[in-house]
């Protein structure tokens, strides 16, 4: 048997419903009303009177036609240009045009509105409009530097092939104390004193000339921009400075004044200039003897994470930092050299040594608002250590840190309040708040460090941010404080993190100047009283309450990683507990008074027996704990025999018993 079956297909088929298309385009388009900035436009409406117009305007051939069903708003970008007209108007007005320039038109005309517009695109009505010409610079023979005490001679070519020039000035001021050349050209009124203002004489042809004193020059130089009129009083202005710098003959002398042989004479200078020769023998071997002789003077740089130190070929240039120590007292001149143009540099992710560029002090904060987002604070080495300091001196450079992708940009104008006293005070808030900090002084030997601390903010991150502090560079002799965090393989020498209640953090310190002692400070006046704290000397074991001590004493051979340990009692008392059997060195040792011996004890030893013996065997005094917790302890001998009596000056023989264990140790009574 044969089955046959029949399907219907229904199609449903949506249809657009379009206004009717224009069936011509305007035409005669036409432009008037031109100032140097300005025009106007027209053109003839259409045949068959379309509902409206889509006049598209770019500097460039438009090159996307309107598409039907698509309503354009104007001042609407449409492929490379922009809707100047979008109804019924057969005119326009066109602003923010550049002088000597050709822009250009397209018109369509369309019926409908909304989705059922309908553009008529073929062959739309098409123009250009050349911008009104204005004075043209041709060209500035002005000279780009001059030497000292020199006046600057001007000299220009303007043309202008509308309505003729008709006069140039000459705006100008001292370099580094203009905020704004264009003061004059944006109103026309001379209301910054900064700014002066020059006419220049037509003194043939289309030359221009005129005569600025040197006077007039501040310590960089001078900056300048032109104003030219046409016949018609239209106005056109540079659009970049000019910069006129100093070309000093003699170089300038470097005020450096640490002379001497020990590290504290070691100073961070700069050269404010783009020297002529910038050859290290050259530049400073004049002065201080050719290069080599390590006994007279020694010149180090900072480069790729590497201290190194210069040698005679080595070159010299502005906006870096050297380190320079020399012995014998002198005058050091750089020699012959220009001063030096605004200065921006791309800087290394981690620390950078840098340089002031500029014969004058620098406020750092108005180089952080110059420069891009993640740009540090300016360390500087003072007294044999380093330091924060909110200005760059004259003559001088430091260390700052880069996160990546930084550009140090150095203004040139002066701050008058440059010398004010840096805002970095620690932020002595209680223990708890949501915001406090512990900075720590590190002391060895006439090293000292500063620069490391931790704490807590509600704003702070676990990674690196604005409130931490980085390690800076070794340099010959160091002490420092290392976390057990790194940016950029540069340990955080100051760990803030955000708020916790219970908190640990590690750290070692390090140093490798002769002397062993090691002396570790803090300020503990604001601690308050909602949070125990306590240093954790981990080689031995033994813990440090930082709210009734400020400061902690130790061998640097013997103590390296530490921890602080900080939070509710509970969890400060179960960390400080010894995990081993830790006895120190008897101390002082040679003594002429007490002697104490300290030992820090785990689980598990429960009596602790100190007795002191002649060479000959005889024991002379003995002192005994019953009972001794885990924890740290010291037993102090005062000098004296079991008698009271003080012994012979001489040699003794400690034992000190704790549980099973027995140590002795060779005395000295002085």
């Amino acid at each position: 048997m044969k089955t046959t079956c029949s399907f219907l297909f229904v199609v449903s088929i949506a249809f657009r419903a379009f206004a009717q298309e224009p069936t011509s385009q305007p035409t005669n388009l036409v432009f008037q009303n031109f100032t140097l900035t300005t025009f106007s436009g027209s053109f003839t409406p259409a045949a068959g009177n379309p509902d409206g117009y889509v006049a598209l305007f770019s500097a460039s051939i438009p090159d996307t036609d309107p598409v039907d069903g698509t309503e354009y708003a104007y001042n609407e970008s449409l492929g490379n240009a922009y809707v100047v007209v979008n109804s019924n108007s057969t005119s326009f007005n066109i602003v923010d045009v550049n002088p000597n320039k050709t822009y250009y038109f397209k018109v369509f005309s369309f019926n409908g509105s909304g989705a059922a517009i309908d553009y008529l695109q073929n062959s739309p009505l098409y123009g250009e409009a050349y911008a009104l010409p204005s004075p043209i610079l041709e060209s500035n023979q002005t000279p780009v530097d001059v030497d000292e005490d020199q006046d600057l001679a001007i000299s220009v070519n303007f043309t202008d092939a509308g309505f003729g020039v008709g006069s140039i000035f000459v705006d100008y001021g001292p370099l580094e104390e203009v905020d704004n050349i264009y003061d004059i050209a944006e109103d026309g009124v001379d209301d910054n004193s900064d700014v002066e203002s020059l006419q220049l004489t037509n003194t043939s042809g289309s030359t221009y000339e005129g005569t600025i004193p040197f006077s007039e020059f501040g310590d960089l130089g001078l900056i300048y921009i032109f104003r030219a009129y046409d016949n018609q009083s239209n106005v056109y202005v540079t659009t970049d400075p000019y910069i006129v710098v100093i070309f000093k003959d003699q170089g300038v002398s470097i005020p450096y004044t640490s002379f001497g042989s020990n590290l504290s004479n070691y100073e961070i200078i700069s050269i404010p200039l783009d020297l002529d020769l910038e050859n290290v023998n050259i530049v400073l071997g004049d002065d201080l003897g050719p290069y080599g002789d390590k006994k007279s003077w020694r010149l180090f740089q900072y480069s790729a994470g590497q201290t190194e130190e210069l040698n005679g070929n080595s070159t010299l240039s502005a906006g870096k930092g050297y380190w320079l120590i020399a012995k014998n007292q002198t005058v050091i001149d750089t020699g012959p050299g220009s001063t030096v143009r605004p200065f921006v540099e791309d800087l290394e992710t981690g620390w950078n040594l840098i340089g002031n560029p500029y014969p004058f002090d620098l406020d750092w904060d108005d180089v952080k608002d110059w420069s891009s987002a993640g740009l540090g604070d300016l360390r500087v080495f003072e007294n044999g250590s380093f330091t924060t300091r909110g200005e760059l001196k004259a003559f001088e450079g430091g260390f700052v840190m880069a996160t990546a992708g930084v550009q140090l940009v150095i203004p040139v104008n002066k701050n008058p309040s440059v010398n004010r006293v840096h805002r970095s005070e620690v932020n002595r808030n209680p223990l708890g708040s949501d915001h406090w900090e512990i900075l720590f002084k590190i002391k060895n030997g006439e090293r000292q460090y500063n620069l490391g601390g931790i704490g807590m903010h509600t704003e702070a991150s676990e990674g690196a941010d604005q409130f931490d502090d980085f390690t800076l560079p070794r340099f010959i002799e160091f002490v420092e404080i290392n976390h057990n965090k790194k940016f950029h393989n540069i340990p955080f020498s100051k760990d803030i993190i955000p708020v916790e209640e219970n908190h640990e953090w590690s750290f070692e310190v390090e140093a490798n100047a002769e002397s062993e002692l090691i002396e570790l400070s803090w300020d503990n006046s604001y601690f308050g009283v909602n949070k125990e704290i306590y240093l954790w000397d981990v080689s031995q074991q033994r813990p440090i309450n930082m709210r009734s001590q400020n400061n902690y004493s130790f061998n640097k051979t013997l103590s390296k990683p530490f921890k602080v340990f900080y939070g509710s009692a509970s969890f400060v008392n179960e960390r400080i507990v010894p995990e081993k059997l830790v006895v120190q060195h008897p101390y002082p040792n040679p003594s002429a008074n007490t002697i104490t011996f300290a030992f820090s004890t785990p689980a598990g030893i429960s009596d602790a027996t100190l007795d002191i013996y002649t060479l000959q065997g005889q024991k002379i005094n003995t002192m005994r704990v019953a009972s001794t917790t885990p924890g740290y302890h010291e037993l102090i001998w005062n000098g004296l025999d079991l008698h009271g009596n003080r012994p012979v000056h001489g040699a003794y023989v400690s034992v000190l018993k704790l549980g099973e264990k027995v140590f002795s140790q060779r005395l000295i009574l002085k």
